[in-house]
């Protein structure tokens, strides 16, 4: 039976960005598979990619019709994904057409990074963000967020945080919950003067870029400057870190009733 893999993210158009997300994705060890095909969760981006600079990238639904076409039987859909969410969930709902159209087939979608409710996969993904964390400074790692009920995600991962000893690392959201002006309440009530501003996105693009480390006023960069924080800040994705591409690619975590 002939393997496929899938590696599904939300995508960049912003093309030093998707040059490094590339770059990670061609050193992934997929011998075991007959072909692998990257795809972008975002229509929106894939317009961008090929009406600015005319490159094409499938989406999800491309790519699965595609291994079919070459008679690909076994197919996994690795999720670039930190918490099971919105775009998740349309990964999802795209499987399930197929599985009932392609019942021959085996499609499989591993999970998230997070799971919710899942403090073993916490726990192990923080020793995967190793090459980001300490226990020295001052770190806030800083999230996409949303207004799905996965939301919850990141209060737990930031749970699982205290327990493994990080008191030092703060979980934030660019769009939801923890806001921008609670992480300064707390670190404030710290009494804490220096901060690392870390990305926690698996593609860091233009506006990953533009919303948190550049020097845009509205950043968090500046922001938390203009509180009076000295911030220093990294630019490293999570797809840049093997054992978090592995940890998704290789995982035992995949998602068989939905």
């Amino acid at each position: 039976m002939k393997k496929g893999l899938i590696i599904l993210s939300n995508g960049t158009a912003d093309l030093e960005a998707l040059a490094r997300y590339e770059k990670v994705i061609d050193n992934i060890n997929t011998s075991k598979y007959f072909e692998v095909v990257k795809v972008f969760a975002s229509d929106k981006i894939i317009g961008k990619l090929k009406a600015r600079h005319n490159i094409s990238i499938p989406n999800l639904r491309e790519g699965i019709e595609q291994f079919i076409k070459i008679d690909v039987e076994d197919i996994t859909v690795a999720t670039l994904f930190l918490i099971e969410g919105k775009e998740y969930e349309e990964a999802e709902g795209v499987i399930k057409e197929f599985r009932k159209l392609n019942s021959n087939h085996n499609i499989n979608i591993t999970r998230a990074a997070l799971i919710l409710q899942n403090k073993e996969r916490s726990y192990e993904f923080i020793d995967r963000i190793n090459p980001i964390i300490n226990k020295e400074e001052q770190i806030i790692l800083v999230a996409h967020g949303t207004s799905h009920s996965a939301q919850m995600s990141y209060y737990e991962f930031q749970e699982s945080l205290r327990d493994k000893g990080y008191d030092n690392i703060y979980i934030g959201t660019i769009e939801g919950e923890t806001s921008f002006e609670e992480i300064v309440n707390q670190l404030k009530t710290r009494n804490i003067k220096r901060v690392v501003l870390q990305p926690l996105l698996f593609v860091i693009g233009f506006h990953g870029k533009k919303d948190l480390i550049t020097d845009n006023p509205n950043s968090w960069k500046s922001r938390l400057i203009g509180e009076g924080f000295e911030v220093s800040t990294s630019d490293k994705s999570l797809s840049e870190i093997q054992e978090v591409i592995d940890f998704i690619v290789n995982s035992q975590y995949k998602k068989e009733d939905f």
